[in-house]
């Protein structure tokens, strides 16, 4: 029997457990009893795993373990107690205390460690009471679960598409990383995805990344005074309830071709992992269809009076939605603002747009490929020649393989740039006030797409900046990324 630490984090009656000793093995739950069920299952899952691909079981290199701290200077001797959790580095210990970013310690044995972590702890909390912070009690607790190292994966009903989660309730939490043997700093652009693989059509396994996106409130629209700013762009408060998961990055050419089958992007050589254009709406929804039947789920959409063209896409269908299934699905257009801003309030997720020119932002090449960077050498590319003052040179431009430049906060990539991304609503002017899960109009066959392609212009790559077309509408820089309800 072979035991592992488990931390357990919890807040608002919703709990997270990880296992440090194993990336990916997590879950979540609305209880203690709950989240420790679920993960040993999902450690029996992982261990099974590694027998049926003939892989060694290690030990744990990680302990569990507490450590109660009087309050000091209280009369009334508070006491709070911190989960520990120890690692094995070499000879000796080091220790981390998830509640607090950045409080380690090391020594030769746990039991002298813990007596370090315990005097950290307190000159920690003294701190706190001289700068006059709030103390608050622990939301972690630290314990150990047992497991046969023999365990049949066979037994257990878990998903092949992967273990649920997020990375804890803290923006920031250390990590034993097994690949290095240290102790590493986690933010949350590294949060544990649901990890969906598909047999493809051609041989082998693709994977598809789906983070998972909290619930939340947010400012939608863009300030009057935002450079590059359009007026229906009103702003306004808006209130998603639901947790949901949102694909890391745009879907891609392999990822299309192995659910679909087909090819019917502009760019024909373009990489791979390029990101699939030329789709219109019905395209992206029958996308989401297909993805749910492989992997099980109930399809949120039912496509009736298809019309295609001669390359298969959809011209033209009549779609109707429930919702309340728990299918793939294109986000809403505040669910896809939300998702882009991840929590920051500027015009992109790196700070405020410098526009140089109408191709030249210094900033947004970081994060994006948009007319100033999108140079492609491949065959077929957009003659871009007559694009003035570009950020760098080059005679054609095109769309870019996905995840090249940086995430947003919520590990997302290629929000901005590369292709324009399909969302749910039909177009609406936005209502004034708070707005709870909007989903927009009724009427209408102008769909929403959002977030500029390798084309755009800077003014236009902003997380406000909303744009529509007709569903059945194709073009080389439309594509999209699923999205899933829990």
């Amino acid at each position: 029997m072979s035991r592992y630490a488990m931390v357990i984090t919890g807040r608002d009656g919703e709990f997270t457990a990880h296992i440090p000793d194993l990336k990916g093995c997590m879950v979540t739950g609305t209880s203690i009893e709950e989240v420790r069920r679920n993960l040993q299952v999902a450690l029996c899952f992982h261990l099974g795993s590694l027998q049926k691909d003939g892989k060694p079981i290690t030990e744990p290199k990680s302990q569990s373990g507490s450590v109660e701290v009087c309050l000091p200077g209280e009369s009334s001797e508070r006491v709070l107690n911190y989960g520990v959790i120890f690692v094995r580095v070499g000879d000796g210990y080091s220790a981390y205390v998830p509640d607090i970013t950045g409080l380690m310690g090391q020594a030769a044995t746990v039991a002298e460690l813990t007596l370090t972590m315990r005097d950290k702890i307190l000159e920690h909390l003294r701190r706190l009471q001289r700068t006059g912070d709030r103390i608050a009690a622990p939301a972690t607790r630290c314990e150990s679960i047992g497991v046969n190292a023999t365990s049949n994966a066979s037994s257990h009903k878990l998903s092949d598409t992967g273990f649920l989660g997020v990375r804890g309730l803290h923006a920031s939490q250390v990590w034993w990383d097994p690949t290095t043997s240290q102790l590493v700093a986690a933010s949350r652009q590294q949060q544990l995805v649901k990890r969906v693989r598909l047999e493809a059509s051609w041989g082998g396994e693709i994977e598809l990344d789906f983070v998972l996106i909290p619930k939340g409130r947010f400012e939608m629209g863009s300030p009057s005074a935002e450079v590059g700013r359009d007026p229906h762009e009103i702003q306004h408060q808006v209130n998603l309830s639901n947790t949901f998961y949102s694909k890391a990055t745009p879907v891609t050419h392999s990822e299309w071709a192995a659910v679909m089958g087909t090819r019917p992007w502009h760019f024909k050589r373009a990489h791979a992992n390029a990101p699939v254009e030329s789709i219109s709406w019905f395209d992206a929804v029958e996308f989401c269809n297909r993805l749910s039947k492989l992997e099980g789920l109930r399809a949120v959409y039912k496509i009736k009076d298809v019309k295609r063209r001669e390359n298969g896409t959809i011209g033209s269908a009549t779609v109707l939605t429930n919702f309340k299934r728990n299918g793939y699905r294109l986000p809403t257009e505040a669910e896809w603002e939300y998702s882009c801003r991840a929590e920051t309030q500027t015009s992109t997720y790196a700070g405020p747009l410098v526009i140089v020119s109408d191709h030249n932002s210094p900033n947004l090449d970081r994060i994006a490929w948009y007319s100033g960077n999108s140079g492609v050498d491949y065959d077929g590319g957009f003659d871009s020649t007559g694009w003035t003052h570009k950020q760098y040179s080059s005679p054609r431009a095109g769309p870019h393989p996905v995840g090249q430049k940086n995430p947003n906060g919520f590990g997302l990539y290629d929000t901005l740039g590369n292709v324009w991304e399909w969302c749910w609503d039909r177009y609406e002017a936005y209502r004034p006030g708070i707005v709870t899960d909007p989903q927009g109009s009724n009427r209408g066959q102008e769909r929403i797409f959002r977030g500029g392609a390798w084309s755009t212009k800077v003014q236009h790559c902003r997380a406000a900046n909303r744009c529509k077309i007709g569903a059945g509408e194709r073009a080389p820089i439309l594509g999209f990324r699923p999205v899933c309800s829990l």
